[in-house]
């Protein structure tokens, strides 16, 4: 359990040591040093300030008031504590030095604004503790698509599912690191848990970044660039926490970006769809460095998916997924039908609108407006077919958009249906 604990918060698994346990050590030592009782036998981590300073780290700011002497309202003198205040930006944390001791405690009070002990129950309620890894000194965003393939039925890994895992660092932040013209060389990680977080699978090694658009400039508003990877791996069918994480090595600047999926099995003889991956240029990819980005080639076409999904309404939309399990007539050829669909996503509605909703589509009423809908069959000699295509949307307004892709056997009458979300920016 313990280690489940400490694995869970590592922020970045390409290095040896756990930050944040050490971080973790680095807090007892230093409240058992600074907040030690030592004529009461009290180690420091056990004090109030030691406790806070565990949870939440060292605060911004620490301001101390003096002792004084104060008057009640019937006229009677008091004596008025010490007291240290924590500011940590967003909330405070009060002690009083009541003993005149330099003990500090939660401060008392009778209103939970300035009770320190219920300030310090209430926050550990909300955030049960806090610690910001520096990455270097700027976190890397990360950008990235996971999409699953079926593995070739002829490797030694058929039964598991492939991964096509694309990710990107933003043009920006390639340039405050070294430059855009510069190598960038980074060490790159990705890491596959169980749910209980016991490492299955990792993957390290020395990579350098290619350059390339990750969005037609000239085309879509917003556009940035990106230094774009591509990891393809394979993992047997099964839910996994994963993480994927970089380092560069020339000014330390890291970046992780942690989730869960769900890999699915694509084995069996029904029909089956990969999922849908999108992007908004098919570019020609020269050097034999970079003829490994495309996800799909045939011909001049090197499909490579846009990480954002958010695409101008002027640039056709490119579609690439793959379909499983075709039957074959008697003449060896398959015939397929293809519908699909875009629909505008609809704004977040009451729980009263929503039902309503409900209701009208059952009576047949109250359906999504239909942007684009589309038909068209094919055929083809193989069980496997790799679809490329693509889709318009000039004229459409901005925003968040479903399609759904729809594949019919006309042959066995089996069908396998997805569905992707996209965005068309302003």
């Amino acid at each position: 359990m313990q280690q489940h604990f400490w694995k869970l918060r590592d922020p970045l698994f390409l290095t040896e040591a756990n930050e944040r346990l050490l971080e973790h050590f680095g807090r007892i030592a230093y409240a058992n040093l600074r907040y030690n009782v030592p004529e009461k036998d009290i180690a420091g981590w056990k004090t109030d300030r030691g406790q806070t300073l565990i949870r939440f780290g060292l605060p911004q700011q620490r301001v101390r008031t003096r002792a004084d002497l104060g008057t009640t309202p019937s006229g009677h003198i008091t004596l008025n504590a010490s007291r240290e205040f924590w500011d940590y930006g967003d909330f405070q944390m009060i002690f009083d030095d009541r003993f005149l001791n330099r003990n500090y405690s939660f401060a008392w009070g009778s209103v939970g604004e300035v009770d320190g002990k219920w300030l310090f129950e209430q926050k550990i309620r909300e955030t049960p503790e806090r610690y910001v890894f520096p990455h270097g000194g700027r976190r890397l965003d990360l950008p990235h698509v996971i999409a699953q393939f079926r593995s070739p039925e002829d490797s030694a890994s058929a039964s598991s599912t492939r991964l096509e895992i694309y990710f990107g660092i933003p043009d920006s932040s390639v340039q405050a690191m070294s430059g855009r013209n510069q190598p960038l060389v980074l060490r790159r990680g990705l890491f596959f848990f169980d749910e209980n977080w016991n490492e299955i699978r990792q993957w390290r090694e020395d990579r350098q970044l290619i350059y390339l658009a990750d969005m037609d400039s000239a085309a879509a508003p917003n556009s940035s660039d990106h230094l774009l990877d591509r990891w393809s791996v394979r993992m047997p069918p099964g839910a996994y926490h994963v993480s994927l994480e970089v380092v560069d090595k020339n000014s330390g600047r890291s970046g992780a970006e942690r989730k869960t999926i769900t890999v699915e099995d694509f084995s069996g003889a029904s029909l089956r769809m990969s999922n849908v991956v999108l992007a908004n240029t098919a570019p020609k990819i020269s050097g034999e460095e970079n003829s490994g980005l495309a996800l799909y080639q045939n011909g001049e076409v090197n499909f490579v998916p846009c990480l954002s999904y958010r695409f101008a309404a002027a640039t056709p939309i490119h579609v690439y997924y793959e379909v499983y399990n075709l039957a074959l007539a008697a003449n060896g050829q398959s015939r397929y039908r293809i519908d699909y669909v875009v629909e505008s996503q609809q704004e977040a509605k009451s729980l009263v609108s929503r039902a309503v909703d409900r209701i009208g589509k059952l009576l047949g009423k109250g359906a999504r407006p239909i942007a684009i809908t589309s038909s068209f069959e094919s055929a083809g000699d193989q069980r496997l077919e790799k679809l490329y295509h693509s889709i318009a949307m000039l004229g459409h307004p901005a925003g968040p958009y479903d399609l759904t892709i729809r594949l019919t056997d006309q042959i066995s009458g089996q069908s396998a249906e997805r569905r992707v979300t996209f965005e068309i920016a302003k």
